[in-house]
């Protein structure tokens, strides 16, 4: 199954006036040339060299030790060369710098999410939250984590949480995916007597389709679930949505429903 990749803050949006209408960094501090170092560094970012950028952020650092946004450009350097345990271990010096940065708590949070640490993720970005509620990109990370964790109702809750702050299309397909998990853990439970309950997950879908129409997973898990619940006509009318995107996934998809005719 495919997920979307956690999201990480870049250089670009940390330095950014605000975030969800709330003060992330200031754009200057006392004693340092930031204009000039930073950038360049978001030049860099842009161009995606990033091992100019780890090499930029190290002459950073050697000029200020203590800067954390020197430290967060560096770990957004190695997380975009795909380095995580040398991100994590800049995050991590930049948050000793300065603690209260949602950004950088998000970032470590993604960073932990990439080498596949859900359970040390979910803290980081717990606290991401805590300091800036409203951040939206913090709590899909939490919902990720929690997901990976198998906590999907945990997750929902992340998702949820983040909709009501900025409903994205992401933010919808996952909570998809979850509401999906959440009701099959609930059916076992219960030794798969009666009947699933698909519909805050059909919901979900949908409205992930209204926003991203082309979509061809959820097109083909949305058809799977109508079909297990009886609904054969909306599941091959999604059918064929698919097969006028993409023939090969509609016949795959066409085995699927087939398994649940009547």
């Amino acid at each position: 199954m495919r997920f979307p990749f956690p999201r990480a803050l870049t250089l670009i949006l940390w330095t950014a006036p605000a975030i969800a209408g709330q003060s992330v960094l200031p754009l200057s501090e006392p004693g340092r040339s930031m204009p000039d170092w930073a950038a360049h560094a978001t030049e860099l970012e842009i161009r995606g060299d990033w091992q100019g950028l780890v090499e930029w952020s190290e002459e950073w650092i050697g000029t200020e030790p203590e800067s954390s946004l020197a430290w967060f450009t560096l770990g957004a350097a190695h997380a975009g060369a795909e380095e995580y345990s040398d991100a994590v271990a800049a995050y991590i010096r930049s948050i000793r710098s300065t603690v209260d940065n949602p950004a950088t708590w998000n970032n470590l949070g993604h960073a932990y999410l990439k080498q596949k640490r859900p359970d040390v993720a979910s803290e980081a970005l717990l606290e991401a939250v805590a300091l800036l509620p409203d951040f939206d990109i913090a709590w899909f990370n939490l919902g990720l984590a929690y997901f990976e964790m198998e906590l999907p109702d945990k997750a929902i809750e992340a998702y949820e949480t983040a909709i009501s702050i900025r409903p994205t299309y992401a933010y919808w397909r996952q909570l998809g995916i979850a509401y999906g998990h959440s009701e099959l853990a609930r059916w076992r439970a219960a030794d798969f007597r009666g009947e699933m309950d698909n519909t805050r997950e059909i919901d979900a879908y949908l409205e992930a389709l209204r926003l991203q129409p082309e979509d061809t997973f959820v097109l083909h898990t949305l058809a799977v679930t109508y079909a297990s619940s009886g609904n054969m006509s909306e599941a091959w009318e999604l059918h064929a949505r698919l097969n006028r995107l993409n023939p090969t996934e509609a016949l795959l998809l066409s085995a699927d429903i087939r398994q649940f005719a009547r």
